[in-house]
């Protein structure tokens, strides 16, 4: 394999003395073709293409004064020894956030019903968000999920510019929909280096940590209101105090938190789907379920059903019990070939 720079060299492992590098934000450029990577990965899977063929030649398409191209050389070698992607990408925690490598690593699971091609379609939007409006790699078919979903045509097509509430929103509803535990999903979430670069970030990761605990025993949109500033506008509405504040810091804006509010007591799906609505938030992709599809062409079917129909009545007729009724009460049911 080449010799990469540095900055995209897997970090050295524990037993070498020295401590990895986390997890950054990533320059825009980054995040846009990190974007079209899985969304090209993702659709030359579905056209039955090997994985390890298209690593080894996807990274020459990749924009090259990015990191990504050596990104996935190493990808690509590591998936070849080892026959998974969650590994190398796990090797690399200053490039690949946890969230990322969560996600694959549940796809890659032995026992998981969750589809790889579904891991990269949900990386794809997320890439797509943190890039922001310049994001340039959305397909057709997404563009038409989001006006499916109810966004304004008046809307720009593009996603908005990651934020944490925003970011935070799709990266739980993606753990949730598919099932993928939320004990270690909201640890990959709190990891995630765009709540650490927020002013609230310390506030975030202890909200987080604290979340596998309530959900189940609060409402969540419950839980999403009392730490906005919707809520505390209220509070002070309400006690008529003007310099009220919560003891622990909003979270969430004051739109978030009406939606929220009026959403407490549902479906958290009602809720999800109300802030892709309104903020434009991402969509999480759903798991394509495929429509029925015949082993082979039913005109063969029909006629291998004939052809069994005639062996069964030679193989009665040796035996001595062949019985001819069945096919004259048959002929009767039809009636004459000539009839109108």
């Amino acid at each position: 394999m080449a010799d990469p720079d540095a900055d995209a060299l897997p970090p050295r492992t524990a037993a070498s003395g020295v401590r990895p590098r986390q997890s950054r934000v990533l320059p825009p450029e980054e995040y846009i073709e990190q974007a079209y990577f899985f969304r090209t990965f993702r659709l030359r899977l579905e056209d039955q293409r090997p994985s390890q063929e298209i690593l080894r030649t996807i990274g020459e398409e990749i924009l090259a004064t990015t990191k990504l191209p050596l990104a996935i050389e190493f990808l690509a070698a590591e998936a070849e020894r080892e026959g998974k992607m969650s590994g190398a990408m796990r090797a690399l925690p200053h490039y690949f956030a946890a969230f990322q490598t969560f996600v694959i690593g549940q796809a890659e699971d032995d026992l998981s019903k969750f589809p790889f091609t579904t891991a990269l379609h949900v990386l794809q939007r997320e890439a797509e968000y943190r890039a922001g409006p310049d994001a340039a790699s959305r397909d057709a078919d997404d563009r038409v999920a989001d006006r499916t979903a109810g966004r304004s045509e008046g809307r720009s097509e593009g996603p908005r510019r990651a934020e944490p509430a925003g970011l935070f929103t799709y990266q739980f509803e993606a753990v949730a929909r598919n099932r993928l535990g939320y004990t270690e999903g909201l640890a990959a979430i709190a990891a995630d280096p765009l709540y650490a670069a927020d002013p609230q970030g310390e506030a975030w990761a202890e909200w987080m940590r604290a979340l596998p605990h309530k959900i189940g025993m609060t409402d969540f949109g419950e839980l999403i209101y009392r730490r906005s500033e919707q809520y505390a506008a209220d509070q002070r509405r309400q006690t008529g105090d003007a310099d009220w504040e919560p003891t622990q810091p909003p979270l969430f804006g004051e739109q978030e938190g009406r939606i929220a509010k009026a959403n407490r007591g549902r479906d958290p799906l009602y809720l999800f789907a109300a802030l892709q609505r309104q903020l434009g938030y991402p969509k999480v992709p759903r798991v394509e379920r495929k429509s029925r599809e015949y082993a082979i062409d039913p005109a063969i079917e029909l006629r291998f059903q004939q052809i069994e129909a005639k062996l069964l009545m030679l193989e009665n007729e040796q035996k001595g019990t062949l019985d001819l009724g069945d096919f004259l009460k048959q002929a009767e049911s039809d009636g004459p070939k000539w009839a109108d």
